[in-house]
């Protein structure tokens, strides 16, 4: 059987032992091509003076290859690993990333919640009326009730503490509607007075959208509805109950009475249209 023709080895390349270049070598001769053009190259040459065989190193047996870093998809896999893990304990990559969660959160919230209580029949047009009559916002006396600055002693020591309650007023404090002696205040200070409680109230509304919320998101979307449900019945039935109340037209107690409504309209529509999660 004919012996193969061995390759011409180029004249710029170097003979160096075999054994050394099996062991430094052989990592990047990763093809079975490869493989058999050094056997074939060691088979050419034979052997050389001394006690070591010598391999010519032509430019097809050794092609411009990059050194092999890992040896095990194992090894690549955990080097990748700890790449990944040092380039995101970054600050700069931590706050991106916190910021990027944070408007994918939002986004995914603003999508899917509802505008309205899902399954309830829309909101009577009285309510929608006096729920959307304005507060006095410009008023001192309604900014230091909202920043909580009426300390409760000083109110319950005021004839305030008569109309902080919901009617039924106790009559023989302020007196009864149809007495001009009983009319302990003039229009004016009862102007006061309301800013004062409308400060007030929009103050209690602010704390108890704090404990709505996070009670709302702990029982989940199915219970959190149907309990908002059940409480804007309730507060419907009792503004249908101070409805029925009647005071002399014109008289502090007819307008206390109004202003009760309003709240009442007010803390319905709140509920009614998720203003709590906002």
């Amino acid at each position: 059987m004919p012996a193969r023709k061995p390759m011409q080895p180029m004249s710029e390349c170097q003979a160096i032992p075999t054994s050394h270049a099996i062991c430094e070598f052989w990592p990047v001769l990763a093809t079975n091509r490869l493989r058999r053009q050094l056997h074939d190259s060691v088979a050419a040459t034979g052997p050389g003076t001394g006690s070591h065989w010598h391999l010519t190193l032509t430019a097809s047996t050794y092609p411009m290859v990059t050194p092999t870093r890992y040896f095990t998809q194992q090894d690549k896999a955990a080097a990748c690993a700890e790449n990944k893990r040092r380039y995101r304990a970054q600050p700069h990559v931590k706050a991106a990333e916190a910021e990027a969660k944070r408007r994918r959160s939002r986004g995914k919230v603003a999508r899917a919640l509802p505008d309205t209580v899902p399954h309830m029949a829309p909101l009577d047009p009285n309510i929608l009326g006096r729920a959307l009559l304005p507060l006095p916002t410009t008023d001192e006396n309604f900014q230091d009730a909202l920043d909580g600055k009426f300390s409760e002693t000083w109110l319950s020591n005021s004839l305030l503490v008569v109309w902080r309650t919901r009617p039924p007023f106790e009559q023989d404090l302020v007196g009864g509607d149809t007495d001009p002696e009983g009319c302990r205040q003039t229009p004016a200070d009862l102007h006061v007075a309301q800013s004062i409680l409308h400060g007030l109230h929009l103050h209690a509304q602010n704390i108890r959208d704090e404990l709505r919320r996070s009670t709302f998101r702990a029982r989940g979307w199915d219970a959190g509805f149907r309990a908002l449900r059940q409480e804007i019945c309730r507060m419907q039935e009792g503004m249908a109950e101070l409805a029925v109340i009647e005071y002399t037209p014109g008289s502090q107690h007819c307008e206390m009475l109004q202003f009760w409504l309003q709240w009442e309209a007010r803390a319905i529509y709140h509920l009614y249209y998720l203003n709590f999660l906002c």
